[in-house]
């Protein structure tokens, strides 16, 4: 191989340096290459050329020629903002197949983006005027010749460039850039700014505002202002805050606005800062004094009336308060007040208004003063009408006794000694006078009542009181004992003091023995046994009977004559001395009639009838012509059962009767069959009967069961019974079923498309004794019970393969099943599947093989990869490549098949990103509370595939989103967040800051009731917070700072709440504890009775619960702490009050208004009256008001005793009575003797005994 020269490649042209276009950076570039031989000697075999792309070489032939085009993709790194890519390209040429020693020789060629200057740096945010900032170009732009021209002409042609603007406004910046393919621009507005100064004012709420001060009213638990800085010039930068007091304020509005407004909970004088800043970094500051005042309330306490001449202060005085006296103001104290009446007002005023408040008091003499009524001490009764008090001069006060009404007037309802007092004035003017009152009650004593006797008795009264003056039968009595005989007995007792005569009167009866006699019964009388229990009476009733056979039934007395004799009966009255008796003697006749019961056959003639004794007679009881004499009639009898009567009578003349039933008596046979029999079968019966039988079957004799082969269809069974010359005869029917004959069916198809439809059809005729139903077998069964489908049937296939159903068609009874059976198959529809050789998402370019697995006999596919690229192929295996740009790009691939039934399509998704991936994210806020979550939203693009948040405490998390929380307070956090797609990953921080939780807690009372309102002490420690109570039965309070509630119940147990809410970051912090609730008193009391006489006695029981302590007030005027009190009233309605209460802390109250009523129980009794018919005292009866409910009883009795009239239930007042007569005869004038008993309206019952004088 002779030396030559090497043969070289170089670009057509020379060219080295391309330039790629902005439109044509993401696509590729083609360029021309050729191949010089340079005079190369040597044969060649064939040349191998290196793009400088790869270690893939492309082989060209000498006989292709030596201009050569090459494509080079520059869609990966041709996006660079300061693209520039050199490629070497290398030639190697052979002489041989396998030359192991190649010439070689290279080309460089380079590319290069356009200059990009798009990006101006700007190292401030913000711009303030007379500071220097730096303006330089991004990081496209470091490595080029760039230059820099502000629109007040200056020109720069370093980067960067620190510039100074001494005005404020807006100016532009625009920056060149160029390389060898050119220059390019771009431009930018700044802002240039001053320093700013704090104005704020508040411009909203219940504000009065003065020269330095603003004033607020803090009306109910709080008062809220608007704060507003708006006019602040160029201020971007604010902050609110309160330097004095340290609490009684809570912000509601950030502190870092504009705008913001201040909750105020207590009254005093706020010192508030606005501070103002912006990027110049030089802060203004303005203070803000706000008077926040509580409604004023003036104060004047009551001066005394006076009686000499008085120098007058106001108590309490107040420099802030405006006084009047009688009208005309006053600014200095004190004042000399003569003799007069004076009228003092005290006015106030602040911004939440003007307070008033009044005080009436009079300077007068001092006269002494004296009691007129009762001039002097006195007594007086019980009872007796109310007393007036009077002294002079007026004006004055009575005290010292509860029984003082309207404090005029004494009412003497209570026994006992009253000292009155009248006092009048005060301090120097006081003055008091004395009087004393003795009430004085009406005799009282007892007077036990004596009881009736039959004996004479030595009598005495109980007790025997020597004060008293006794009267028996209207004679004065002085020495007891005192013998009483027999008759009625009226004894008066009587007692006399100063306020009148009590009178009780006694009357008992002294008896003798009763007489006693028997009624029903005479001596010897003959009793029959027949009548059964004999009633036995005597009189008086209320005896004893004895003697053999007697007994006794509910208070009763019976003789039960049972057995033949005589017995003595004995009566007796009373016991011991007072007891009587008396007896008879009776004798019992016994006579008991028999029969025995008789049966009769169909066939008996006439019976002849016995019973016990004989000589009886027979008596039919249900048959008119069944009975002649003692003779039966057998064909008279109606019913199957009849009944007969004997009666029979002795020689006593006692009668008795037997009874008989006779009976008609069939013969008896009895067999069952079974509804349905089937045809064939041997049908055995069993049989009860007393008789001889015979069978028929449909009327046909047979030999007796059991039966064979009986015939096809309904059948009647029937057999006689014989029973000497008795018949009976029973008859039962049946069927006797056909066996079923099934021949199959006939489809219409067999096989088929869903939904198939098919027609089925049984080849045996019907039968009317068979019962037929259709089965169908397959994915779910179907049952038709029917013998003819009178429709088609849909058949379905939602499987991959053929489905196969099995029909079976039965007929059927209770005797025999014959079942046929067919099958139907339903082709499968077509189902697309798309499988996939690759990963779903991936980078560009993303290369996957699609596998097609549908199912269901396809026979045509059509694939639609969703770039323009369509295929119709039912090959499995199909590669295709996908592209993507700046985002992620979503293919959808379609696969359509389709067979003989129908067609099928399935879609999925590729997804495609680009190489580059940036992280962003966002936060809902930055300054948090411990625990409170924060949303952290992903913004990253493209859309990554995965996400990895680190949260700077110890946590993270793998998610698109994040909502992390942090539990230490006051501390910072840096929250990283790494993203990741196919293609790349990148990283971004965050940070958060905590603050502290507020502090939180209360104390609760040692006892707390239920249904009693108590307070609940809050200890927690905020300067800004508010305060959030729950008490666990659904009760909230946002308002009071101390928790303030009332339980109701029923729970004794409950967990109550605090919240704290902090401001202006909002960090919630609670805290919650049990309390334990003691049920509440409950008031409640009874009194013994509900009205009564006056003076009435009324004892009252305390029936409170959970109660330790009491308090009673009555109308009366009286008080007291006892468990259970008693108390006297005078005549009306009366009020009581109970306040139940434990340990004094928990208090419960029950009022009656009406608890009862007080009668004045008056009456009068007169000891003379005239019946002369001349309208006055014409009738003797009692007279009372109306608390008089009844005059029970009113007896008038001679001298001896003798009831002369007797008068029940009574009016009073003269109405009805005694008009002076004895069984409508006049009666003689004189003395005679009354008794009478009242019921009063509260139910008591009052006697009492006297005598009346009769006069013409």
């Amino acid at each position: 191989m002779g030396a030559s020269a090497t043969p070289t490649i170089a670009i057509v042209g020379g060219t080295q340096y391309f330039c790629i276009d902005q439109t044509l950076k993401d696509t590729s570039f083609t360029i021309v290459a050729t191949i010089n031989n340079n005079g190369f000697m040597d044969p060649i075999d064939h040349y191998e050329i290196n793009w400088g792309e790869g270690p893939g070489n492309e082989i060209i032939l000498p006989s292709a020629g030596t201009s050569i085009t090459h494509t080079y993709v520059l869609r990966k790194s041709a996006s660079d903002c300061d693209y520039e890519k050199e490629v070497t390209i290398k030639l190697k040429t052979y002489r041989t197949p396998n030359d192991d020693l190649p010439t070689n020789n290279a080309f460089d060629i380079f590319f290069r983006n356009p200059p990009n200057p798009g990006s101006i740096v700007i190292t401030n945010s913000v711009l303030c005027k007379g500071l220097a900032f730096n303006i330089g170009a991004g990081i496209c732009e470091t490595n080029k010749d760039v230059s820099f021209t502000l629109s007040t002409g200056q020109v720069y042609n370093t980067s960067p460039i620190r510039p100074v603007f001494n005005t404020p406004g807006t100016y532009t910046v625009t920056m060149s850039a160029s390389n060898f393919c050119g220059t390019r621009s771009t431009t930018r507005t700044l802002t240039v700014v001053g320093p700013t100064t704090a104005e704020g004012v508040p411009d909203s709420g219940l504000v009065v505002t003065g020269t330095d001060l603003n004033e607020l009213c803090l009306v109910g638990s709080s008062a809220t202002i608007r704060l507003n800085a708006g006019a602040s010039p160029g201020a971007s930068n604010f902050e609110w805050k309160v330097l004095s007091p340290g609490s009684g304020y809570n912000w509601r509005w950030g502190v870092n606005s504009a705008q913001t407004r201040l909750e105020f909970t207590a009254p005093g004088k706020y010192v508030i800062k606005l501070t103002v800043d912006n990027s110049c970094m030089i802060p203004s500051a303005k203070n803000i004094t706000v008077n926040v005042v509580t409604p004023t309330s003036a104060s004047l306490q009551a001066q005394a009336d006076g009686c000499v001449t008085l120098n007058y202060t106001p108590n309490p005085y107040s420099n802030g308060t405006t006084y009047y006296n009688n009208g005309t103001a006053y600014t200095s104290f004190p004042i000399t007040l003569p003799e007069g009446a004076y009228h003092v007002a005290a006015n106030v005023s602040n911004a939440c208004g003007v307070s008033s408040i009044s005080d009436t008091f009079a300077v007068a003499d001092n006269t002494p003063i004296s009691i007129l009524s009762p001039s002097a001490n006195i007594s007086l009764c019980k009872g007796s009408p109310r007393l007036t008090l009077t002294a002079e001069p007026a004006g004055g006060t009575w005290s010292g006794s509860t029984w003082i009404s309207g404090g005029s007037s004494f009412i003497p309802t209570i026994a006992g000694s009253y000292r009155l007092k009248y006092s009048r004035g005060s301090g120097t003017c006081y003055q008091e006078a004395f009087t004393n009152i003795t009430v004085i009650d009406t005799l009282r004593f007892p007077f036990i009542p004596s009881p009736d006797t039959c004996q004479i008795i030595n009598y005495t009264p109980s007790p025997l009181n020597p004060n008293l003056t006794y009267q028996v039968n209207n004679l004065t009595v002085t020495n007891f004992p005192l013998t009483l005989s027999q008759g009625t007995h009226i004894v008066r007792a009587s007692g006399t003091n100063i306020c009148g005569e009590t009178v009780k009167i006694d009357t008992f009866v002294v008896s003798g023995i009763a007489d006693i006699s028997i009624q029903n019964i005479a001596m010897d009388q003959i009793i029959c046994s027949s009548i059964g229990l004999f009633e036995l009476n005597a009189f008086p009733n209320g005896g004893t009977w004895t003697g053999t056979n007697v007994t006794s039934q509910s208070n009763k007395f019976y003789f039960n004559p049972k057995d033949e004799g005589f017995f003595l009966l004995k009566y007796k009255l009373g016991s011991g001395s007072c007891a009587n008796s008396d007896s008879i003697r009776v004798r019992t006749s016994v006579i008991n009639a028999a029969a025995a019961d008789i049966k009769l056959c169909n066939t008996d003639q006439n019976k002849l009838l016995t019973g016990t004794p004989s000589g009886g007679n027979w008596v039919a009881k249900n048959c008119l012509s069944c009975l002649v004499n003692d003779s039966l009639i057998v064909n008279g009898l109606q019913d199957s059962i009849s009944y007969f009567d004997y009666l029979v009578q002795n020689s006593d003349g006692c009668k008795d009767t037997a009874t008989i039933k006779v009976t008609k008596v069939d013969p008896d046979v009895y067999f069952t069959l079974l509804p349905v029999y089937c045809e064939g079968a041997t049908v055995d019966l069993s049989v009860s009967t007393n008789s001889d039988l015979s069978w028929f079957l449909n009327d046909n004799l047979v030999s007796p069961p059991p039966f064979v082969n009986m015939p096809a269809g309904d059948v009647n069974v029937k057999t006689v019974a014989t029973n000497g010359t008795c018949k009976d005869s029973l008859s039962l029917k049946t069927t006797v079923l056909q066996l079923p004959i099934n021949d199959g069916f006939k489809l219409n198809k067999d096989q088929g498309c869903a939904p198939l439809e098919v027609a089925m059809n049984p080849l045996s005729p019907m039968m009317s004794s068979v019962s037929y139903e259709w089965n169908i077998e397959g994915q779910s069964p179907w049952v038709f019970p029917t013998y003819s489908m009178n429709s088609t049937l849909s058949f379905y296939n939602n499987s991959d393969t053929v489905q196969r159903y099995k029909i079976t068609f039965k007929a059927y009874n209770i005797c025999k099943d014959e079942v046929k059976t067919s099958w139907v198959s339903v082709l499968p529809f077509p189902k697309a599947k798309i499988g996939i050789d690759g990963v779903e998402t991936g980078c560009s370019p993303l290369t996957l093989t699609f596998i097609n697995q549908s199912t269901g006999n396809v026979d045509g596919c059509n694939w639609d990869f969703g770039n323009d690229s369509l295929v119709y192929d039912c090959k499995i295996y199909i590669p295709v490549t996908f592209l993507a740009k700046d985002t992620t790009r979503i293919y959808n691939i379609l696969l359509r098949v389709q067979n003989e039934c129908g067609q099928s399509s399935i879609t999925r998704e590729i997804a495609v990103s680009p190489p580059d991936i940036h992280a962003f994210f966002s936060l809902n806020k930055t300054l948090i509370c411990p625990n409170e979550i924060v949303n952290l939203t992903n913004e990253s693009v493209p859309i990554p595939q995965n996400s990895v948040w680190d949260f700077g405490n110890g946590q993270t998390a793998v998610g698109q989103n994040a909502y992390p929380s942090f539990a230490e307070g006051e501390k910072i956090y840096k929250i990283k967040l790494k993203v990741f797609n196919h293609c790349g990953y990148d990283s971004i921080v965050h940070e958060v800051k905590t603050q502290s939780l507020p502090h939180v807690n209360f104390e609760i009372p040692d006892i707390l009731c239920v249904e009693n309102g108590f307070n609940l002490t809050n200890v927690s420690n905020n300067e800004n917070a508010r305060y959030i109570w729950e008490y666990g039965d659904g009760s909230l309070d946002t308002v009071n700072y101390h928790g303030q509630h009332t339980f109701t119940g029923p729970n004794l147990t409950n967990r109550v709440k605090l919240t704290a809410i902090s401001y202006p970051t909002l960090c919630f912090n609670s805290i919650s504890k049990d309390i334990s609730l003691t049920p509440g008193p409950i008031a409640d009391f009874s009194v013994n009775q509900d009205g009564g006489c006056a003076p009435l006695v009324i004892e009252f029981t305390n029936n409170s619960e959970n109660a330790n302590g009491y308090l009673w007030t009555f109308d009366n005027g009286a008080v007291s702490t006892e468990m259970n009190p008693v108390q006297e009233f005078g005549k009306g309605f009366h009020k009581v009050s109970l306040v139940a209460n434990y340990l004094d802390i928990c208090f419960d109250t029950m009022t009656v208004f009406d608890a009862f009523q007080v009668y004045n129980c008056d009456y009068y009794i007169p000891n003379v009256f005239s019946p002369n018919k001349d309208g006055q005292n014409d009738f003797f009866t009692v007279f009372g008001n109306d608390a008089i409910a009844d005059i029970i009883s009113l007896n008038i009795l001679d001298r001896w005793g003798n009831l002369l009239w007797e008068g029940k239930h009574l009016k009073t007042n003269g109405e009805k009575g005694w008009d002076g007569k004895l069984n409508g005869r006049e009666c003689l004038p004189g003395a005679y003797v009354y008794t009478c008993e009242i019921l009063w309206l509260d139910n008591h019952r009052e006697k009492a005994a006297g005598t009346i004088t009769l006069v013409k």
